[in-house]
């Protein structure tokens, strides 16, 4: 079968006079879609049961010292931004006792300090993850367990946290290969910005299991950025994590 495929595919490319995939989405106007008539966006919804439970406990576990490190600084300087700060060399406010010195040399009358305002963290974040085929075995892992320990400090701060998986699902019916995509979009959301991460990370744990085919890097990225604005925050953070080279068809390149 694999070499009747191949075949298939060299076959094709001798025939084809289009440019090789390489080339497809360097100018968006050329980026031409066969249909979207099987794109599919589903929310994934793990159960709770004990085993579920267990297999998150598990993979946080497995992160280790240095996965808790990270988490550590990472809240510690989110955290920093929350915090009041003292602004010096004021006119008025509180005596900065550094400074009274200068009051009594009559050199400068700024000795005073005033508190700022604490900054608000006032942002949202989106995690795309790269479900195609060379995803599978210890890259998935990783990404799956990147995207627990940056829900978790998330969650812990309160701010709004989503993960989305991409990749290719099946040919749409009468799909013609010369199109620069004409296979379909395929996308996996694990936690939306409305859900608990209670909930979130359950299915997070579960994304292994939804390797499929290519990857769609440039609409997955629109996918992700049209969830982002949707979101009443000032700040909006977008995250690609991929292995690898965007291909928007279907067979790989045998050669």
């Amino acid at each position: 079968m694999v070499e009747q495929i191949k075949q298939a595919y060299l076959d094709y490319k001798k025939e084809s006079a289009r440019q090789p995939y390489q080339d497809y989405n360097t100018d968006i106007e050329k980026y031409t879609i066969y249909s979207t008539e099987s794109d599919s966006v589903v929310h994934i919804n793990k159960e709770e049961t004990p085993y579920s439970k267990k297999g998150l406990k598990n993979i946080r576990e497995g992160l280790g010292d240095v996965a808790g490190v990270i988490k550590r600084r990472l809240v510690n300087t989110l955290r920093s931004e929350q915090r009041r700060r003292w602004s010096y060399v004021k006119e008025r406010g509180k005596i900065d006792s550094r400074r009274l010195h200068h009051a009594l040399n009559g050199t400068s009358n700024l000795i005073y300090k005033q508190r700022s305002d604490a900054k608000r963290l006032d942002v949202a974040i989106n995690v795309g993850i790269d479900l195609s085929g060379s995803m599978s075995g210890e890259p998935i892992e990783l990404a799956t367990q990147m995207a627990l320990a940056l829900g978790d400090v998330l969650s812990s701060l309160n701010i709004p946290y989503s993960v989305f998986g991409y990749s290719t699902g099946e040919l749409p019916p009468g799909a013609q290969e010369g199109f620069s995509r004409f296979g379909s979009l395929w996308i996996r959301v694990f936690k939306d910005f409305s859900e608990p991460w209670s909930k979130g990370a359950l299915n997070v744990c579960d994304m292994p299991k939804h390797i499929q085919m290519n990857a769609l890097e440039g609409e997955a990225l629109r996918f992700g950025v049209q969830q982002l604005i949707n979101q009443p925050k000032s700040r909006k953070v977008m995250f690609l994590f991929s292995d690898g080279e965007v291909y928007p068809g279907y067979y790989r390149d045998w050669e």
